[in-house]
């Protein structure tokens, strides 16, 4: 039996671990700062909504008109504020005792510091820690790397160090207590830590990096010290299962269902939130968008528009391809579509005149023929010329030094040309002959043209 319940743990482990197991993501709309109710419905804190809705509380899309702080991201239910507001409402944590997120105490209790040592000259580590654990684990690293501390409550007077190697104990350090002193932005004045430099002063640490809407990005609080960005282990802000873009100006994610979420700042302040869920046709998704405002006097982001709706494509490609209305039902939205374009058409207004083809003056097809045939005539005439004086200048005075010339006329451009040939072909014959051959060329191409 112990065996069975072995295996079915590893199971349900396993389980819990496959891409079998659905994952659910979420962006909502907080309630207003009160915290009372909005339009009639009770304010829940998270409203998660339902199957991932605009939600002011309960399961309704958020009301035009609505004023809100935060938006909440939610992944599987873990839900984390995202700041949309100004002033006290940049962020949504106040720390208890604090008046306002960068309002701290005008006092605070003095803090005390430990180090170790084993040389009363030389302690460990510098600064101090605010823990005699801390103090022993670091103190240990930078007395000596190859040894590790343990701090062990049941011997408060020692810090325990062992060897790294193997383990085995080494010795002890002792623990000296530093004199206490103020947190940063106070100044110890009579026993009293006073504040004296407000912009200087962290917030408690709770475990829990908080973000700052800073203008028009989203940013880790520089007070939090759980951030990870000032010096904390506990992360970023980014909320779980989603990502902040390169610019810090929108959050995105998705989840195993195809659902994909997005919160977008706008140059103008405004904030821009996209639900897009695919549809079971397999080829559509359907839209929720809800617009914020700028962030009013008040610090708070009203509701301004909202619209749902049908759009072309699922996952990566949402949103790409024909456009689709959005009053029918699938797969009759793609025809709506197609029939407001061709009735868009042809209602459309013009300014310009209609298109008419130009006149051109048309031809007798008998003197066409006319002029064509005298271009042949010309041409005939020509070549006969070529090759009588051809022949005469092959044949006369070869060798007995004197040449005969004769001008050659061309009559297509009416140009005559007074060159002795022979006089090359005499020397060259086969140059003549191309001279011969290039001027039929050109005859032919002027009469065709």
């Amino acid at each position: 039996m112990p065996r069975v319940l072995f295996f079915l743990r590893i199971g349900f482990l396993l389980l819990l671990d496959s891409p079998f197991v659905r994952s659910e993501i979420n962006i909502t709309i907080e309630c207003d700062a009160s915290g009372t109710t909005i339009s009639g419905s009770p304010c829940e804190e998270p409203p998660p909504g339902e199957n991932g809705g605009l939600t002011n509380g309960g399961t309704g899309d958020a009301p035009i008109g609505q004023k809100t702080p935060n938006l909440f991201a939610c992944k599987d239910g873990d839900c984390t504020q995202v700041p949309v507001g100004s002033g006290d409402h940049s962020t949504p944590t106040t720390p208890e005792g604090w008046d306002g997120p960068d309002s701290p105490p005008s006092t605070a209790d003095s803090v005390q510091y430990w180090q170790v040592y084993q040389t009363f000259a030389n302690k460990f580590p510098v600064g101090g820690r605010s823990t005699k654990t801390q103090a022993c684990v670091d103190g240990v690293q930078e007395f000596n790397s190859s040894y590790y501390g343990n701090y062990d409550p049941a011997n408060p007077n020692a810090c325990e160090y062992y060897s790294k190697d193997t383990g085995a104990k080494v010795g002890n350090l002792s623990f000296y207590q530093m004199p206490a002193q103020c947190p940063a932005g106070y100044t110890l004045t009579n026993g009293t830590c006073t504040l004296s430099d407000a912009g200087a002063v962290k917030w408690p640490p709770d475990g829990t990096c908080s973000g700052k809407r800073d203008g028009n990005t989203w940013v880790d609080h520089p007070r939090d010290p759980d951030c990870t960005s000032n010096g904390g282990s506990s992360g970023s802000s980014v909320p779980a299962g989603f990502t902040k873009s390169g610019t810090n100006d929108q959050i995105s994610g998705s989840d195993t269902a195809g659902k994909s979420v997005s919160a977008k700042q706008n140059a103008d302040g405004s904030i821009t939130v996209k639900i897009t869920s695919p549809n079971a046709d397999g080829k559509t998704s359907s839209e929720k968008t809800i617009q914020l405002g700028a962030p009013g006097s008040d610090g708070l982001a009203e509701v301004t528009g909202k619209s749902e709706g049908n759009i072309p494509g699922q996952g990566s490609l949402a949103g790409q391809g024909p456009q689709q209305g959005g009053t029918l039902d699938c797969p009759d939205c793609a025809k709506e579509g197609t029939l407001k374009a061709l009735k868009d058409e042809i209602t459309r207004p013009t300014t310009q005149a209609p298109w008419t083809k130009p006149n051109k003056t048309a031809r007798d097809p008998i003197d066409k023929k006319e002029e064509i045939d005298a271009k042949k005539t010309e041409l005939r005439n020509l070549l006969t010329q070529i090759r009588t004086e051809a022949a005469a200048l092959l044949t006369a005075n070869v060798g007995g030094g004197a040449y005969s010339c004769a001008p050659l006329v061309l009559p297509v451009i009416g140009a005559e040309f007074d060159i002795c040939l022979n006089r090359f072909l005499d020397e060259l014959e086969i140059i003549g002959l191309g001279l011969l051959l290039l001027a039929y060329l050109i005859a032919f191409y002027l009469v065709v043209s």
